[in-house]
């Protein structure tokens, strides 16, 4: 057993300095290519954001939803870049959540 220590320090075969360049290089393209994932998904996540919320953003349209009475009939308007849609709603009251979710709906 020791003998096969003396052998394993004494050895002279290794890494070569081209080897470890190279896996220097892979490890470094690897960091670079994560920081851009991070950045683009941070880019999302804020687009996102801004279009769920503000003045015609999602949240702003469907707390209109929530507040009508049960049994009562609406209109929500979808507007997108090249398409603007407008939906008839039919609201149901569910008392479990002090809420009126959508129950129905068909577009005119």
């Amino acid at each position: 057993m020791i003998e096969k220590l003396k052998k394993k320090i004494n050895n002279q075969i290794g890494e070569s300095l081209a080897e470890t360049l190279v896996s220097l290089l892979i490890a470094a393209l690897a960091l670079v290519m994560l920081a851009g994932a991070m950045a683009a998904a941070s880019s999302v996540i804020t687009k996102s954001r801004d279009k769920l919320s503000g003045e015609s953003g999602y949240y702003s349209q469907t707390e209109a939803m929530v507040t009508k009475e049960s049994g009562r009939d609406g209109v929500m308007v979808i507007s997108g870049t090249t398409l603007t849609q407008q939906v008839n709603i039919v609201y149901n009251a569910n008392k479990a959540f002090n809420k009126i979710p959508v129950i129905a709906y068909k577009s005119k």
